[in-house]
């Protein structure tokens, strides 16, 4: 008898868990300033050129205008000032590694695809891997307006976008209601490659 009520007593913390968490998300939502919707609105556009409708990975060019773009905007307007300690980590990370040297390339497990010595290999797996990581990138960017769940929106990640968002601080899990993860989209680019070369 004590273990059943122990059991029910930890399915009920965990319910009310669940709807703290989903309401504190809209509070959130009602509570986005314009400017802040404002800011991460302009962030979404300055990323356009990394859209998935183009099969083809980042140029060395198209790198080095989204970084230069990038930092305009966290700097503009004091637009980086809204982005969450986790989404500011993750936004560096990945506008560091549009332009890094190959080495410092973020995560480390990629390190063995860049090693290719085909230059031209090493430039399309890098192009491919910052246009899956810009998505990750506007993935979180919903998730801080609470326009989805973020257990919906980050579904089947790579091994490569998992160690990325761990080291942001991002760590995907079940926090949405079963109904909820039932009704939500899961994001469709899984599988998404634009060099041919990716491991799932």
């Amino acid at each position: 008898m004590g273990e059943i009520s122990q059991a029910l007593a930890t399915i009920f913390l965990g319910v009310v868990g669940l709807w703290v968490g989903n309401n504190y998300r809209r509070q959130m939502r009602n509570s986005l300033t314009p400017q802040a919707a404002g800011a991460y609105a302009r962030l979404w556009e300055v990323t356009a050129p990394s859209t998935p409708a183009d099969d083809d990975p980042l140029s060395l060019e198209q790198r080095a205008e989204l970084a230069k773009a990038m930092h305009e905007w966290y700097f503009r307007d004091g637009s980086g000032m809204y982005l969450p300690d986790t989404s500011r980590r993750l936004f560096f990370v990945i506008v560091s590694n549009l332009t890094c040297e190959v080495g410092k390339f973020a995560p480390a497990s990629l390190a063995p695809r860049l090693n290719d010595r085909n230059p031209h290999v090493v430039e399309k797996v890098r192009g491919c891997a910052s246009k899956r990581q810009m998505s990750l990138l506007r993935t979180q960017l919903k998730n801080d307006m609470a326009v989805y769940y973020s257990t919906a929106t980050f579904n089947y990640l790579r091994d490569d976008e998992r160690e990325l968002l761990a080291s942001s601080g991002i760590r995907p899990g079940f926090t949405a209601l079963p109904m909820a993860l039932l009704l939500r989209p899961a994001r469709t680019n899984y599988g998404s490659c634009y060099c041919d070369t990716c491991v799932k």
